[in-house]
């Protein structure tokens, strides 16, 4: 692919050293430090892009690390779009057009948004690498028997895991690092380039709910037996960032964790409850979320703001309204969710939808059960929430 240039950004277009000459993060900040291996464009005009002759989601590498080398381009992030590139005649400057972040996937611009930038580490490759199910994918040694599953990788196979990875990297993502896996990250930490190297800030909103380009360019089986199946339901796929502040990254920075608000809900936890089966094994089957944990625990999910809303919160939301609330007694009565399709009832899904926690008890009456608003925090929505109230009394 042809070079696209440093775009004149002094920032970047100033630093010719290698990734050895970023020293490791100081250790008054976050003990979480993520080291940049990788960063990835697409090759969207590639004729083998959508054939399953090959293996990988056909992204290239960027030399991002000596600016006088004619293939140098700049990896620049920005807001909702994620990485862009500058043209070096015109300063233009472009999003790449990566699967999670096209228009034509019909998402609203904070959804987007939440979803600009994929990473994948390193360690999650292993982890799969080294499954009794799929080691014989990887090829790692002469003799799958020198893969001992679940163990770690001798330093041969490490090395050459990683030299396969950065070379065709199969999880569509746009940066690799090194230093986490799933129960290391958590929804809405906050990530900055170490010792003010970049001004990047970015902030965890998902884990990555992969599809069946997985298992196809892993060449693994397609449904419960593939690469899909087991990397969704343990966090193992990768995890969206959006971008706070737009900012440059290399190849050898060190992204450290500044912000660290919901370290229960990490990539692992989240993955595992929804879409572990945990509530339905046959859901897991099926790639399809459920729950069977208190609703609490599914409220307090829902009210982590930074929870991206597509494919994660918006699943929470379909759950609160099937899930029952323990059957705690009120004046000797149980709460109960209600069966039915709130579509049915314009005022009744506004005001239910209003709140991250409204949905599952009886209406407040004159025997004295807990209003449907003021029960799970809708307090002060008004003849909206009122109206709400009257219409579930007449259903």
């Amino acid at each position: 692919m042809e070079a696209r240039g440093d775009g004149g950004n002094p920032a970047i277009a100033g630093q010719t050293s290698s990734a050895t000459d970023y020293p490791a993060a100081d250790e008054n900040l976050t003990a979480l430090k993520l080291r940049i291996l990788g960063i990835f464009g697409q090759h969207d005009d590639h004729p083998d892009y959508y054939s399953n002759k090959t293996e990988g989601l056909l992204r290239y590498r960027l030399q991002v690390t000596d600016p006088d080398d004619k293939e140098f381009e700049q990896a620049h992030f920005r807001p909702v779009d994620g990485l862009v590139w500058t043209d070096n005649e015109t300063g233009e400057q472009t999003p790449h057009e990566f699967f999670h972040t096209k228009d034509d996937a019909d998402l609203k611009e904070k959804e987007r948004g939440d979803r600009a930038v994929l990473f994948q580490s390193i360690e999650n490759y292993e982890t799969v690498a080294t499954s009794s199910d799929f080691a014989e994918y990887f090829h790692l040694a002469d003799k799958k028997d020198y893969v001992v599953p679940g163990e770690p990788l001798d330093s041969g196979n490490r090395k050459l895991l990683r030299q396969r990875v950065l070379d065709r990297p199969t999880f569509g993502e746009q940066i690799i690092v090194q230093g986490a896996r799933p129960s290391d990250i958590s929804l809405g930490d906050i990530f900055e380039v170490a010792h003010g190297a970049s001004t990047l800030r970015v902030q965890v909103t998902s884990p990555r709910k992969p599809c069946f380009w997985i298992d196809r360019k892993n060449k693994t089986p397609m449904g419960p037996k593939g690469i899909k199946a087991f990397a969704q339901s343990r966090g193992l796929a990768g995890w969206f960032t959006k971008v706070l502040v737009a900012g440059d990254l290399k190849d050898g920075m060190e992204l450290v964790r500044t912000h660290h608000p919901h370290p229960e809900w990490t990539l692992q936890e989240v993955s595992r409850a929804l879409f572990g089966g945990e509530g339905n094994p046959d859901a897991r089957m099926r790639g399809k979320a459920s729950w069977g944990r208190s609703r609490k625990e599914l409220c307090a999910l829902l009210g982590v703001e930074t929870l991206a809303a597509y494919e994660w919160k918006n699943e929470v939301e379909k759950l609160m309204v099937t899930i029952p609330d323990e059957a705690e007694v009120i004046s000797g009565l149980p709460k109960v969710a209600f069966p039915f399709k709130l579509n049915l009832f314009g005022d009744v899904l506004e005001a239910l939808c209003s709140g991250p926690c409204a949905m599952g008890c009886l209406p407040e009456s004159d025997d004295g059960y807990d209003g449907l608003c003021g029960a799970y925090g809708m307090e002060g929505f008004g003849d909206s929430a009122t109206k709400a109230d009257d219409e579930i009394r007449a259903f």
